[in-house]
């Protein structure tokens, strides 16, 4: 009986791929044009499929002009788009210059986008429905592509990294427009998927507190659940944002649910936390400041995910959250690892007995408590402090002074109080921790004080 010849596989793999770069999208005419507009005028847009469309593949001239040169900006700009119609007809105008583009195909592209910039905003082309539309295409293609490339790898004994890593990208795609963020999962690499491994492995998340961590063994473990306790404005939400950006550091899915503060205010912290522009500035929704931005957040190749979302006070239950977690996995194509919930006294408990406030609290910290160790992964929340009295300039607040609920405490795995003071000579806020509650590792002691960098979403200095 005869072989198969080795190279069949790579032989079909070839014929594939001639086919794949003779066959054009085939969009409509008008559909890719808009599709090149929001290329050139959205930067959300050119960060969803900016990276994945072919110059070549467009089937106008318009079309293939307009790829190129949103991508010749995002080269030069690490990744971003032009964001605005004259930064794309700009770079155009450097074709001509080079000699690579006529007067007149230059004008035609310029005229094109002149013609969508005069339309109202309601007849403009719309992110969301033309990402419907084209995400489709794309994901068929790419799997087509992936498969291509998998039996070629197959065929010459290469492994299936860059293939896995094709696909992932394929699968992440969305027209989902949220508020999620994905922070450079694109360029996930080998040595990003070694830092997660080990990050859970250890099975301790850090705070990004680093005196802290020292204290606690490396973090809080994993499959537990972490609750700081402060006073109003003692930085009990920029705590958790504080654990989160750490997260998204380390390449984790993270979940912000927050029954407080208004998900975009959420989402500015994480964004000053990790570009050091101050919150204040982004708040203000200055072009040139979101500009800064999304570029220092390129250019640290971030590999975390972020999903942030306001939830009624009151209303909204521990059951619910979870639905809402299953869907940020099913969005981002990836498991979550870290929920934060700012904060747990908010949530409705679960029963269908008349129960006090204290047993509310139980029950709600339980709920949270059971989900950490059935999900694996690591929740931490938030808790307002009782108010007995004025703490003085070197009193802590202890476990009776902890919460208005000791089953709070109980159930908690680990439990951190704010202690924060104005320092009488700086006039810098600062913070001392202490842990009254840490059920693997030493409990009563203190940490700090510690600098605080609220301005910028922090709880101490960035030592990243």
């Amino acid at each position: 009986m005869s072989e198969v010849p080795s190279n069949v596989v790579s032989l079909d793999a070839a014929r594939l791929e001639k086919k794949r770069k003779v066959e054009p999208y085939g969009f409509v005419e008008e559909f890719e044009l808009a599709v090149v507009y929001l290329l050139c005028h959205k930067k959300v847009f050119f960060a969803q499929v900016g990276h994945l469309l072919e110059a070549d593949l467009m089937s106008t001239p318009n079309g293939k002009l307009g790829v190129k040169v949103a991508q010749m900006h995002a080269a030069e700009r690490k990744g971003v788009g032009p964001g605005m119609t004259y930064s794309a007809m700009q770079r155009a105008r450097e074709l001509v210059s080079d000699g690579k583009l006529l007067e007149e195909e230059f004008e035609n592209f310029c005229a094109m986008l002149i013609r969508f910039d005069i339309l109202s905003a309601k007849r403009r082309p719309q992110i969301d429905e033309t990402l419907a539309e084209l995400i489709p295409i794309l994901k068929r293609r790419g799997r087509r592509e992936a498969l291509m490339r998998g039996l070629d790898c197959i065929s010459k004994g290469k492994t299936l990294t860059d293939v896995a890593k094709q696909i992932t990208n394929i699968e992440e795609l969305s027209s989902d427009s949220s508020m999620f963020f994905s922070f450079g999962t694109r360029n996930l690499d080998h040595a990003a998927l070694e830092s997660i491994r080990e990050l859970k492995y250890a099975m301790r998340l850090s705070t990004g507190i680093r005196e802290l961590d020292d204290t606690l063994g490396g973090g809080l473990p994993l499959r537990t659940m972490g609750v700081v306790i402060g006073g109003a404005g003692e930085g009990k939400s920029i705590f958790l944002e504080h654990v989160g950006t750490y997260g998204i550091r380390r390449g984790l899915n993270v979940a912000t649910a927050s029954l407080e503060l208004d998900s975009a205010f959420v989402m500015s912290r994480y964004f000053a936390n990790l570009s050091g522009v101050l919150e204040s500035k982004i708040q203000a929704s200055e072009p040139t400041t979101h500009c800064e931005v999304l570029q220092k957040l390129e250019a640290q190749k971030l590999n975390g995910m972020l999903h942030v979302e306001y939830f009624d006070p009151g209303s909204t239950t521990v059951p619910q959250l979870r639905e809402w977690v299953t869907q940020c996995e099913e969005r981002s194509g990836r498991k979550i690892d870290l929920v934060l919930v700012d904060y747990a006294d908010l949530l409705k408990p679960v029963s269908r007995m008349q129960i006090n406030r204290y047993e509310a609290a139980g029950l709600v910290y339980q709920a949270l408590s059971n989900w950490a160790k059935e999900a694996d992964i690591w929740i931490w929340t938030a808790s307002q402090a009782q108010r007995k009295h004025k703490l003085s300039k070197h009193e802590l607040r202890t476990i009776d002074e902890a919460a208005d609920s000791q089953e709070k405490v109980r159930i908690a795995d680990l439990a951190v109080t704010l202690n924060c003071k104005t320092d009488e000579f700086s006039g810098f806020k600062e913070c001392t921790y202490n842990i009254v509650k840490f059920r693997m590792g030493r409990s009563g002691v203190s940490v700090g004080p510690i600098p605080t960098e609220f301005e910028y979403g922090r709880m101490c200095p960035n030592e990243w």
